[in-house]
Parts: C-alpha cells; structure tokens; sequence
C-alpha cells in the first residue's frame, strides 16, 4: 500500500527519479537542496500521502507494520541524501554514482 501511494504521488506530480550528475551541474548548491527538498515536501503532501503518514505516525509504537514503514522510508531518504551528497562533492570530477 504504502509503495502504491508513494509511487502515485511521485507520477502526479511528475517526480521522477533525479539523474544528481545532471541535477548538479548548473546549478547553485543552494538551488539543488532546495529543489529536492521542494520534491520530497511535494510529494509526502499529497492527500493520500499525508493521512497514511498520519496513520502510521499514530501507531508507529504499538504497530509493528507501520514502525516497519516508517524505518523503510528513513532508509529511501538517508540513501538518497549520501547520493546527493556524494554527487555534490564529486561534481567538479562529473562522478556520480548510486549505491
């Protein structure tokens, strides 16, 4: 369920997997933290998303499906984040690399 709607709200809002190489290459540090923050934000408002968050944020201690959940989604952002960074930082070099 939660992949379906995370999925849904991407497509809406014609978020698609970022290419960081490209994402970095003309633009300020500034304008690639904000606009993939603007995505993330746009994305995790989106009405469906928001009230699953709000199911999930509300039994994330006595339900062990949504602690799951939560802990994936922490992951997804942490992984994507190094990339990010590590992308960043190896800008001049133009290597960026996912793992």
């Amino acid at each position: 369920m939660y992949d379906y709607l995370r999925t849904q709200a991407k497509e809406k809002l014609k978020i698609t997997d970022l290419d960081y190489g490209k994402l970095v290459k003309d633009k300020s540090l500034e304008e690639v933290l904000k606009l993939t923050v603007q995505n993330y934000y746009r994305m995790s408002a989106q009405n469906d998303m928001l009230s699953f968050y709000k199911i999930i944020y509300s039994t994330r201690t006595t339900n062990v499906v949504a602690a799951q959940i939560m802990c994936e989604e922490t992951e997804k952002m942490l992984l994507e984040t190094k990339n990010l960074f590590l992308c960043i930082t190896s800008s001049s070099k133009n290597i960026c690399k996912r793992h």
